[in-house]
């Protein structure tokens, strides 16, 4: 039969989101009380181990960024994200950001991490691991959305959306939120 539970595994306490990295064939978990992101092993279903970030970094969506093969992890404690070495499951650094960073998003084909903060959006090199831009808005986003084709980055907060040219990390266009189709 299909649709079934196979196997369950033990994670830290309260785990809140997950994140997949094909090139790795490895699923992170990040549980919110336990300052750590558990490793699961998607051949095997089995728990790796686990990656200390020495941080409390509440339910915000991971970004993994396809080029490099690292997970992009924010940080509302030092206003960072933490950026995850997924071959080898460590930190290889922390990037700081604007305030309270919220969601996460990596656009693979500019090699570019966008991370929303109260502030607007921090945009940060996969590859250097340093801010190389901002997006400012006029309030808090919270969360985005890549869309390849042609490159749009959607940001959604305080009930509206912005439409970003990722070619220019302008905002192309301010759409309202919470329209019923």
């Amino acid at each position: 039969q299909t649709n079934q539970v196979i196997k369950s595994l033990h994670v830290g306490d309260y785990p809140v989101t997950m994140c997949y990295s094909p090139t790795s064939n490895k699923v992170y978990v990040r549980t919110d009380q336990d300052m750590r992101l558990d490793v699961i092993d998607g051949s095997g279903d089995t728990l790796l181990g686990s990656v200390a970030t020495g941080a409390y970094m509440h339910a915000r969506p991971d970004a993994w960024h396809q080029a490099t093969n690292r997970l992009f992890v924010a940080d509302l404690n030092t206003d960072s994200i933490h950026v995850i070495d997924c071959a080898s499951d460590t930190v290889v650094c922390s990037v700081h950001v604007g305030p309270q960073p919220q969601g996460t998003c990596a656009a693979a084909p500019n090699g570019l991490v966008y991370q929303c903060c109260t502030n607007g959006i921090w945009v940060v090199s996969a590859a250097g691991d340093s801010v190389v831009a901002t997006i400012p808005g006029e309030t808090s986003t919270d969360v985005c959305c890549y869309a390849p084709f042609p490159s749009k980055l959607y940001a959604a907060g305080n009930g509206y959306i912005c439409v970003i040219d990722c070619d220019s990390n302008r905002v192309t266009k301010r759409l309202p939120g919470g329209v019923s189709f």
